[in-house]
């Protein structure tokens, strides 16, 4: 078989099929970089490896199909079969054949990473990182190609047809591009989906996910193999005659059953996504009335909680350990039933009332993004609670995979709600606890938003951080920090990024552009009522665990913020620092600041922060580079805009396909709310009498909308201006 293996890897690594495929599938991943981008181009990662990875992965799939079915065909086309059969048993010569390809497929893989190599080292710079650059190639692509040939020499064998065979396999890859599968990451075997990598912290989350789909998928598709092996027709019998004899020989129908029972179970046991309902809230009120979530007055009370969680990067996974002391006022006095709430992915391996492990039951059912435990504390006097769970931080159903938001990994851990903490029903926790965390020995905790100092070194190259933590949930992120401080509108802050990201941070002079924003903001709309006397804490946290936050004290950001694509944004300004800048504005535009309604055509928070960031940089650099960065641009975009047929005839808009009319209904979109809304509230300033009494306007608006839960208007601008809608009409040149 060895000998057959040689001659059949030479000869299709001679053949011009073969030559011309390798070329193709060599050519695939510079789709990427434009029109096959199926992750978020803002971070770097995403747009110089993730994206031509993916394209790479699906338009050679194609081709290596294509190549299967042919060589699988070929001796029939030229009706040598017979010849071949009699030289080699066929069910040999379709097991040298595979290898033979997937061996072929494995070393274009290898050439496509070095191919692609050098250019992604200087696109990414400081970003790159090798072992992630290769290990994408090597666990998304290339078995997504075996996949593929797997999958249609198995259709071949079971029709001896190639058209029927590619009829099959397009069925299939239509099911895995289709938008019914869009959003589940198990069923696109053609395509995996890969959100997005990060360019600053660990991508070891959606790495993961892809290599398990990708095992499934082997598995699946490597049983269909070994079950189609028992079809190769023999002696130029039928197919039903060929599956007899196939059956006698007990070791194909062994290994066709153990993958394909693998494949099963893999996906039916994966620990990624909820296997729940899709529909978030879907029976809450049933379940809130069965479990009794929240705290009632007969609740019992909790004097000290010490709560132990043990980190397990290598396999993302998690221990806790919470150990509540019952108030001695009302040890023994409420025996009835208990809940404790988890993340779904978590397992409850025991829970122990003074010393004395009692039975609990967990419920399959899932409210407010956990599982419930109910158990019955004993009968009698108890003083200590002790809960021991273990498990892997999963994502909700009904919002992957747009939303996860927790990961362990060794260089980034990021937990919070039921994914870091157990929650009680029936036990009121106090209000501060000790944390003990332990972490790989590189990473820096802050938990509920302060960071811990105390820490005693491990033999194991980890730490244990130690302290005291405020609040009854709790919030942990944890990385290689940097952290600058410096002062701004009367207030320190303290800036905290990953340590990546320093070259740019110091490039682009973003301190300088953070007090900057913070003192002319301050200056002319007032200062964030959310501030506080303490030191305000500004986090990166990474792209793989969503976007930004913020509370009383602290913020964080999406470090999208800070990736090149974004800080070359020209609608956002001229400079990378303006870009930052126009984030920064959003703390009194959006976010915690005013929430203008979305649904009034350009009216949106977007608008009032370019225009404010516009105002900041003619302050700082002058009326003529406002201009000529600012104003030009705004209008130049308006009149393309309405220059354009399809804006000046929307009934023909309706008539285009559903793509392009996304596509250009998203530009018009963009171009309202990033220049003709800053347009429009230029004229108002001119309007009510120049800058000063435009600052007085928002001044006031800003203290009466921040917080208060109402979204403001236009007409709510429109009166506080003492103007009408059709006063902000856009003449030309205005």
């Amino acid at each position: 078989m060895n000998s057959l293996y040689r001659v059949e890897l030479r000869r299709l690594a001679l053949s011009k099929y073969s030559w011309i495929a390798a070329s193709l599938c060599l050519c695939a991943p510079l789709l990427g970089y434009s029109m096959y981008q199926m992750s978020s181009a803002t971070i770097t990662t995403n747009q110089y490896i993730v994206n031509p990875v993916l394209a790479g992965s699906t338009i050679g799939a194609l081709l290596w199909t294509l190549l299967a079915l042919l060589e699988t065909d070929r001796v029939y086309r030229a009706k040598t079969d017979v010849l071949m059969d009699a030289v080699a048993s066929p069910v040999i010569m379709a097991l040298v054949r595979i290898a033979a390809l997937v061996t072929l497929a494995a070393v274009v893989c290898a050439i496509c990473v070095l191919v692609y190599l050098p250019y992604t080292i200087v696109k990414m710079d400081y970003l790159f990182d090798f072992g992630l650059y290769a290990v994408t190639f090597f666990t998304v692509m290339l078995p997504t190609w075996w996949v593929s040939i797997l999958l249609s020499c198995a259709f071949y064998q079971i029709t001896r047809r190639i058209e029927l065979a590619g009829l099959l396999y397009g069925a299939c890859a239509y099911i895995s591009v289709s938008r019914f599968v869009a959003g589940d990451f198990f069923p696109r075997w053609l395509n995996p989906l890969i959100n997005t990598y990060s360019d600053g912290f660990s991508s070891l989350y959606f790495l993961r996910i892809a290599f398990y789909t990708r095992v499934l998928w082997l598995c699946l598709s490597g049983g269909a193999y070994a079950l189609s092996l028992m079809c190769v027709y023999r002696y130029q019998r039928n197919l039903m005659f060929s599956i007899l004899r196939g059956l006698k020989k007990k070791t194909l129908p062994a290994v066709s059953t153990a993958l394909l029972a693998a494949g099963v179970l893999l996906w039916s046991r994966q620990p990624f996504v909820d296997h729940g309902p899709a529909e978030w809230g879907d029976r809450d009120d049933e379940l809130h009335e069965k479990y009794g979530y929240g705290n009632s007055d007969n609740d019992t009370t909790a004097s000290a909680f010490t709560y132990r969680l043990t980190t397990k990067p290598a396999t993302g996974r998690l221990h806790g350990i919470a150990e509540y002391t019952i108030s001695p006022s009302q040890s023994g006095s409420d025996s009835s039933r208990k809940s404790v709430g988890l993340n779904w992915g978590y397992t409850i391996k025991r829970i122990v009332c003074d010393e004395k492990e009692v039975n609990f039951e967990t419920t399959k059912d899932v409210l407010y993004d956990m599982r419930w435990t109910t158990f019955m504390p004993p009968q009698g006097e108890w003083k200590t609670l002790t809960i021991e769970f273990e498990g892997y931080p999963g994502m909700l159903r009904c919002f992957a995979p747009y939303t996860w938001g927790s990961e362990v990994t060794r260089d980034y851990v990021c937990l919070n709600n039921a994914s870091a903490m157990p929650r009680l029903t029936g036990i009121t926790a106090p209000q501060s606890f000790t944390l003990e965390l332990v972490l790989p020995g590189n990473l820096v905790p802050i938990a509920n938003h302060r960071f811990m100092t105390d820490f005693i070194e491990n033999a194991n190259s980890t730490k244990t951080w130690e302290g005291a933590v405020s609040g009854r949930s709790l919030w942990i992120t944890a990385a290689d920090y940097m952290m600058d401080t410096f002062n701004a509108a009367s207030m320190d802050i303290d800036f905290v990024y990953s340590k990546k990201y320093e070259k740019v941070i110091k490039e682009h002079n973003i301190l300088g552009a953070l007090a900057d924003v913070f003192n002319w903001c301050t200056d002319r709309l007032g200062k964030l009522s959310w501030a506080g006397d303490r030191n305000l804490l500004m986090v990166q946290r990474s792209e793989i665990s969503g976007g930004g936050n913020a509370g009383e004290g602290w913020v964080e950001w999406g470090e999208y913020v800070f990736t090149p694509f974004n800080l070359n944004d020209p609608l956002k300004g001229a400079s990378a620092a303006e870009v930052f800048v126009h984030e920064m504005v959003h703390q009194w535009w959006g976010g915690l600041g005013v929430l203008c309604g979305w649904s009034e055509g350009p009216w949106t928070d977007e608008g009032l922060t370019v225009y404010t960031t516009y105002r900041l940089m003619k302050d700082k650099y002058g009326e003529e580079y406002a201009k000529k960065y600012y104003i030009d641009v705004w209008q130049d975009a308006v009149d393309k805009q309405e220059r354009s047929f399809y804006y000046r005839n929307p009934e023909y808009l309706d008539r285009l396909p559903e793509r392009y009319r996304a596509e250009m209904n998203y530009g018009y979109m963009e171009t309202n709310h990033y220049c003709r809304m800053p347009l429009m509230i230029l004229k108002a300033e001119r309007l009510v009498g120049g800058e000063e009494k435009m600052d007085t306007i928002l001044r006031a608006i800003q203290s009466e909308y921040e917080r208060d839960g109402h979204f403001f208007t236009l007409q709510d601008f429109l009166d506080y201006c003492g103007l009408t809608e059709e006063d902000l009409i856009l003449d030309k040149n205005f």
